[in-house]
């Protein structure tokens, strides 16, 4: 079976036609299971030289050395008793070779049938797959770069506008990647008098002739893949006209290509094609469509789709996907579909399907069950393609994804118009949803998305947002008039629909999934994190608590899934997982485990498709351990700590997730009781002393920049025109602003303006100037604070001034509170306070929006007695000129402990309520959202003589 070691067989072979090999090595000693399971990687099959890179150690338990048969055996198997394994993975490079075990430490538990899935994934290695598509991306570049050398400049816009895209060279590699689909699937069609690829038969040699190529592809129209084919052909017809010579050059280059794959083995889940658009469709980033990586998909389709959804009599039913339906209405190419696919049909094998049973189950999931819809062609192709090569054994009928518009006279909105309608016109005119009754005219025009017709919901919307110079609709294709027509549109849709427009797209396709999911329908969402934190997203967060229960977030900690580590390719922006489960109309009363939110933090991202499987059952069970409200439990993966699971419950339906992405859960809990007022740890519990309320109630905020004004040489927008000051004479003059923060000079309670306001120039603005001197203050808050390099939250100034982006005003005719606040917001508690309320989308950073910082709790300042007050005020003159370090080094700042100590004076707190402090200020240094990974920061902490105090608290 082996070339090497051919006197030692392997116990269990697996090497198909479809996947790379993979060892088994089964043993009653663990040990002896990884001894044998590594000597197995980079050993070569001897039928087809192929190496062995992934090998699982079987450890098998010694009950089954006591059974009487092998039915006993298999029937124990079959019906889920656990067995205990681990992978072993060949890692190569730099002309080295390691290799790796995971878990780090002890065996997965899993069922055969989870054993099974595992395999499936890991046949395909990672390394193996980026490698082909490596592979054929340069073969598509290289067909499109022959194309364009020969097509003349005079077609360039044409195919172009053709393909959707803003340039030429752009829609030449979409046209690449159309054509490499339709190739393969061409390919696994029952023959015909046709070659495997579409060249044409004579003499039983295959000639490629691009018309040819044409026929065969255009024979397929008039039969049941139609809807699969007529993309392909409608621009391989184009380009023939056009030249035909170059055409069957690149059509020469991209059958190397479609050989590549077919004898790849990466198995029917994965499509290379579809994999490859997102990388070079051009307008993926200004459209903010973030295509998900294949390990997030499978990860979210395990956590939506779950094994007790169904009883066992309908999970084995082969009509199974004739009367459930999974969705996804920005379904890009596929990817998110075929995981949701991939899990029905696991767990519909593992409950007694059959071979036929399968096919099947294929063809109802493509005539009925996967419902997608986008605006992009070539995506919707991709989709429909590689969904219908996952199981080609019967033919199909029409597909039920669609290509919507978007943009023309009405303004369209593609998948969003859903809100309003349950039919929307599929621009392909053959690939519609079945339907009936009234909407009977419509079969065979239409994709068909009614209200609460949903079992399980897969998506990752756009995140597309107007904001720092990007646009909502910002599509390739799309004028300008195009876009204002769409924004209108979109304005109409959701009026009245729980999604702020300024949160983007993301979360009106979250309202439009709360729509068509079923009763007890479950929704899986990948979602930018701003969605935990910023106010813009208020409306969506009370919605999902009000009309979903067993709602979990996914997160990683510390950053680490951006860049080809993220839940989507290309955000460069930290993203989370939400899974929520619909409320029943008529929901019998929630228990405490279905209430609040259980806040998941991974230690790791997930990047094999393989290992999110087995992940998302230790989170599945893990949330099952948590017992209530603030209590905590470990996700684990033999022996080995991959996450942590907490259940958060808030007192507001719309207050910021603050839980989400921490990596302490001790902490978390600490935050929650000081959003109450007390400061709670271990056995002892100190109260603030007066009632928690917010900056917005105890202060004036704002108002935003844009009023106040712009920099020279910016749009005029806003009252004056700032300019900075020139040298630390120039006068503040009377239209002073701190502006901009400016982390060197900005180490102190007290700080200087940064700009001076003026006229300006050829505009009279003095009604809009006198306003806005209106809110001019002494005490200001931090609006984008870099915990690695800025001091202070909130600073004052010895002038009254304005406010810019950076700092916004206070103001209230109560001053003596200035100083109060001044201290608190600067003190550990503050920080840690505003940290829960900030958006954590970047490392190292805490945004916040106005809106944001009137809701920032912190106690009732203008409770407090005068004496108290004036204790304040003595203690900032006091310590008003001392500088303070980055506030990510709080744990080792003097003067940030000094700050600490003048709270608790001023406040009357007890002694216990310095060393709380002291223990809270550790753990949240430690926090990779706070520290960032700045070096300076984790030196410090490791230097820190506090280690032990974070043993007690971690314990």
């Amino acid at each position: 079976m082996l070339v090497e070691n051919t006197a030692h067989r392997p116990d269990i072979l697996v090497c198909d036609l479809d996947r790379q090999p993979v060892a088994i090595e089964v043993s009653f000693d663990g040990c002896d299971a990884d001894f044998d399971a590594r000597r197995r990687l980079g050993a070569t099959t001897a039928d087809n030289g192929l190496r062995v890179s992934t090998s699982i150690a079987l450890w098998v338990q010694t009950k089954y050395r006591e059974m009487a048969s092998v039915q006993e055996m298999t029937d124990s198997l079959v019906n889920g008793e656990p067995l205990s394994y681990a992978i072993h993975h060949l890692k190569t490079g730099g002309g080295t070779c390691s290799t790796t075990r995971w878990p780090k430490a002890g065996f997965i538990n899993g069922s055969v049938h989870d054993l099974s899935d595992l395999i499936e994934a890991e046949a395909s290695p990672k390394e193996t797959i980026e490698k082909i598509e490596q592979e054929v991306s340069s073969k598509l570049l290289h067909a499109a770069d022959r194309l364009e050398s020969q097509i003349g400049k005079e077609n360039f816009a044409d195919l172009a506008s053709m393909m959707l895209q803003q340039n030429h060279l752009s829609a030449l590699r979409i046209v690449m990647v159309l054509w490499l689909s339709t190739l393969l699937m061409y390919g696994q069609l029952p023959p015909r008098k046709f070659g495997k690829f579409g060249g044409f038969v004579l003499a039983d040699a295959v000639y490629l002739i691009p018309t040819g190529t044409l026929e065969a592809w255009r024979r397929q129209l008039d039969g049941v893949w139609s809807s699969f084919f007529e993309p392909a052909v409608k621009v391989l017809a184009e380009l023939v006209r056009r030249d035909c010579k170059s055409t069957l050059e690149a059509l020469a280059v991209l059958i190397e290509a479609a050989e590549r794959v077919e004898t790849s083995r990466v198995g029917t889940h994965r499509n290379i094609g579809a994999e490859l658009f997102p990388k070079i469709a051009e307008d993926r980033k200004e459209s903010a469509a973030f295509y998900t990586q294949p390990a997030t998909a499978q990860f979210l389709a395990h956590l939506t789709i779950r094994n007790d959804d169904l009883s066992t009599m309908e999970w084995k039913q082969s009509n199974l996907l004739e009367r459930r339906k999974i969705a996804d209405l920005a379904c890009g190419t596929g990817t998110l579909l075929r995981a949701g696919y991939r899990r029905v049909a696991s767990l519909h094998t593992r409950h007694g399907a059959s071979r036929r049973s399968l096919i099947d189950l294929h063809r109802g999931a493509m005539n009925h069950g996967l419902v997608g819809t986008d605006i992009s062609p070539v995506a919707v192709h991709l989709t429909s393609s590689s969904l219908a090569l996952m199981n080609l054994d019967k033919q199909l009928g029409k597909s039920q994804v669609g290509w919507l518009e978007m943009g023309g006279g009405s303004g369209t909105t593609g998948s969003l118009e859903y809100l309003k309608t349950s039919i929307v016109g599929d621009l392909f005119d053959n690939l519609a949803g079945e339907s009936s009754g009234t909407w009977e005219a419509l079969r065979g025009s239409s994709v068909v998305v009614s209200d609460r017709d949903f079992d399980w919901i897969l998506m990752n919307p756009p995140y597309s947002r107007t904001r720092g110079g990007q646009s909502t609709f910002d599509v390739a294709g799309l004028t300008e008039e195009d876009r204002k027509h769409c924004q209108h549109r979109w304005k109409e849709l959701v009026r009245n629909v729980p999604a702020d427009r300024r949160a983007g797209m993301a979360a009106s396709f979250l309202a439009l999934a709360a729509n068509k999911i079923k009763p007890g329908g479950r929704v899986g969402f990948v979602l930018p994190l701003t969605a935990a934190f910023a106010s813009t997203w208020r409306e969506s967060r009370a919605m999902i608590l009000r009309e979903f229960h067993d709602v979990l977030v996914v997160t990683v900690q510390g950053g680490k899934a951006v860049g080809r580590s993220s839940l989507s390719a290309d955000t460069g922006m930290e993203e989370m997982l939400l899974v929520a489960t619909k409320n029943e109309d008529d929901p019998p009363k929630l228990n405490e485990a279905k209430k609040g939110i259980h806040c998941v933090t991974l230690e790791e991202p997930l990047t094999r498709t393989g290992e999110a499987s087995v992940v998302a059952r230790a989170v599945l069970a893990a949330s099952k351990n948590v017992s209530g409200a603030g209590n905590w439990y470990p996700v684990m993966v033999g022996d080995q700590e991959v996450g942590t699971v907490a259940q958060m419950h808030l007192s507001k339906e719309d207050s910021p997730w603050s839980w989400i992405g921490v990596r302490h859960p001790a902490l978390a809990v600490a935050t929650d009781s000081l959003l109450g007022g007390l400061l709670v740890w271990n056995d002892e519990t100190v109260s603030l002393g007066v009632p928690m309320s917010t900056i917005g109630n105890l202060f004036d905020v704002g108002p935003s920049h844009s009023l106040l004004g712009h920099l020279a040489g910016n749009s005029p927008i806003g009252a004056f025109e700032f300019h900075n000051f020139v040298d630390s004479d120039d006068a503040p003059g009377l239209d002073c602003s701190l502006w901009k923060a400016d982390a060197q000079n900005q180490r102190r309670l007290v700080v200087c303006p940064t700009h001076k306001g003026l006229d300006v120039p050829l505009a009279d603005r003095s009604m809009q100037q006198a306003t806005m001197r209106q809110s001019k203050s002494t005490l200001f808050y931090a609006r984008n604070m870099r915990w690695t390099s800025q001091a202070v939250v909130s600073a004052a100034t010895q002038v009254p001034a304005l406010g810019g982006p950076s700092w916004t005003s206070l103001h209230t005719s109560r001053a003596e509170i200035h100083f109060a606040l001044a201290l608190w917001a600067n003190s550990s508690l503050g920080l840690i306070t505003h940290w829960t309320q900030g958006q954590r989308t970047q490392l190292g950073r805490a945004r916040v929006q106005i809106d944001a910082i009137k809701s920032i709790p912190c106690p009732d300042l203008s409770q407090l007695e005068s004496a108290a007050l004036e204790t304040a005020a003595r203690e900032f003159t006091r310590l008003s000129d001392s500088t303070l370090r980055p506030a990510c080094q709080a744990h080792c700042d003097p003067v940030r402990r000094e700050i600490d100590i003048a709270v608790v004076k001023f406040m009357e707190l007890p002694q216990q309520a310095l060393e709380i402090i002291q223990e809270w200020r550790w753990l949240w240094c430690n926090e990779p959202s706070v520290h960032g990974n700045n070096r300076t920061a984790l030196r410090l902490l490791d230097q820190s003589k506090q280690g032990a105090s974070e043993g007690r608290s971690l314990s």
